[in-house]
Formats: structure tokens, sequence, C-alpha cells
């Protein structure tokens, strides 16, 4: 769904990797990798809808569609800018809110189908653990923000790899687990 966007990050990983300044294009190199990650998880909220056999949603498919190509278009200028100046603190923050916004997306659809439940003790539990995972989330996003205000300028590079790895990976377990619990209710 964002193969210019995925082809603009690939060329920007190209001029990174033929930059002399190779300690420094490690975390340059890995946030566009992620971004690329980021793009493939952005169209996966994109499907989702089509994917759970939702109807009409709180949020409609445009809406949907427009937020989230709010998002991919994060993704990309944070490579952009990855390839300009490097990786700053800003633009991992801004990477990691953008993955916020597509797992709460996420959390947005996912909630039409628990409205369209039963009422009873099923569609409770359903409902507390839709929650539950959801500030989970939110949570473990936040802490991965606040390391990147606690980092130390000698361990900036080392920290940012990791919260940009920890991150995707967060956003895409999540969106993955929405997804399975719907499809089984």
């Amino acid at each position: 769904m964002f193969g210019k966007q995925s082809d603009e990050i690939c060329e920007h990983m190209k001029k990174i990797i033929r930059s002399k300044n190779l300690s420094d294009n490690q975390t340059a190199v890995m946030l566009c990798d992620k971004a690329r990650s980021a793009l493939d998880l952005a169209s996966t909220v994109m499907d989702m809808t089509s994917l759970l056999g939702l109807g009409t949603t709180e949020i409609s498919q445009h809406t949907t569609g427009q937020m989230v190509r709010l998002y991919a278009a994060t993704f990309c200028n944070a490579a952009e800018a990855a390839c300009l100046k490097g990786v700053e603190k800003d633009t991992v923050l801004s990477f990691l809110g953008a993955l916020g916004c597509l797992g709460a997306i996420a959390h947005i659809l996912v909630e039409d189908i628990r409205a369209k439940l039963k009422d009873g003790p099923w569609k409770n539990k359903i409902i507390f653990q839709l929650d539950t995972d959801y500030h989970k989330f939110c949570k473990k996003m936040d802490v991965l923000k606040m390391e990147i205000d606690l980092a130390e300028q000698n361990d900036a590079q080392k920290i940012m790899d990791d919260i940009l790895w920890n991150g995707m990976h967060h956003a895409e377990s999540y969106v993955s687990k929405l997804i399975k619990d719907a499809l089984s209710h």
C-alpha cells in the first residue's frame, strides 16, 4: 500500500550506506529499516476494517486512511531526517508517537467488534482485556519516550537503536494481538 514511500526510504538507506561516517550511520540505517516496517504496520492497520469484516466503524474507512497516511508520512520524514542530519531525539520521539497512534487507531477499530457483542460476562471480559492491553501498550511506549529523555549523549546511539527496535516490536505485537483476539471473537 505504501510502495512509493518504501522506495523513498530505500533511497535514503542507500545514501546513508554510501556516506563515509559509518559509526553514526548504523542508527540511521536502523531507523530507515524500522520506518519500512512501520509502513507495513500502517498498511495492516488500514486493512483491518476489511480483514475483520467490519462494516461501519466508529471512524470511517476514509478517516482511517487519512490518519494512517499522516503517520506513514511521519515515518518517511524520520527516514529523510536520518539521512540528512542523523538520528536525533526529536525524530525518534515523533516516530514513537506515530507508532502509538497506529496502535490507537487499531484499538478504535477493534472496539467496534466489542460494541456488537451481546451484553454479559463474556463481553465484560473482552472489554476488560482490550482496555488492559491498550493501557499496557501505551505504558510501554511512554517508557520508551522517557528513556530517550534520560539518554546520555555518549549512550544515545545505542539507546536509540534499542528504543527503535522495542517501539516497533511493541506496536507490531499489539496490533497483531488485536487482530488475533478480534478474529477469535
